[in-house]
């Protein structure tokens, strides 16, 4: 477990960080493992719990029990319903990357030459970051994706209008070990569960890899 009791909080804090999705999980991991002395003392608040592999829902009465505004504060999904799109979040240790689909895709390079994106910011000089993102998040292509009924369902339906199904890269573990960070993973199953919330302990949340790193940092820096 990563998380801490409320009650076993520092009165002071170098650093708070509000959110553990990607932007907090990060932050925290650097501010963490920054190279000064004295290390910075570092707190993360999340307004969701933490779920521990294996203990995600796992039927619809178990998804639905966990909406937020059902009630309970510590819910796991959050819907949000707008005109043009609709938003599923996540609430908990790690934020949404417990619900996505963990799809690590590079935007392309016309992204970067619209109008009003900043002309200095470009795929380019991004490159380095999310080569760092994609060996900490453990990125890699789905060995067994050309066999999945999903993937053969959209190649034909792309042969059909001209093209091919193309193969995303995912944040998913596919061996069964210890990951970059020295966690251990199981490999993915296919269940297919990854947006409610992995049980097997394959996918790469946050929880599995940048918060890791900021609390081993924190650990270390405490015992000093």
């Amino acid at each position: 477990m990563l998380s801490k009791p409320w009650g076993q909080r520092r009165e002071r804090y170098d650093f708070v960080v509000i959110g553990s999705g990607y932007g907090g999980a990060i932050t925290a991991a650097r501010l963490a493992n920054a190279d000064v002395n004295p290390k910075p003392s570092v707190c993360i608040l999340e307004r969701g719990k933490e779920w521990a592999v294996g203990s995600f829902p796992d039927s619809a009465e178990g998804y639905a029990a966990n909406l937020r505004g059902t009630g309970n504060p510590l819910d796991l999904y959050e819907f949000l319903n707008f005109d043009q799109i609709s938003v599923l979040k996540g609430s908990g240790l790690g934020g949404t990357s417990l619900v996505n689909a963990n799809v690590a895709i590079r935007p392309d390079k016309e992204v970067f030459e619209l109008d009003g994106w900043p002309k200095a910011l470009t795929l380019d000089e991004l490159a380095p970051y999310y080569a760092l993102a994609d060996e900490a998040l453990n990125v890699m292509a789905h060995p067994r994706a050309a066999a999945l009924a999903k993937v053969q369902a959209l190649e034909r339906r792309a042969v059909q209008i001209g093209g091919h199904a193309q193969h995303v890269p995912l944040a998913v573990n596919f061996t069964t070990g210890p990951n970059p960070q020295g966690m251990h993973q199981k490999e993915c199953t296919d269940c297919g569960d990854c947006l409610t919330g992995c049980n097997v302990g394959a996918k790469n949340t946050l929880y599995m890899n940048y918060l890791p790193l900021a609390q081993k940092a924190a650990r270390r820096s405490s015992r000093r």
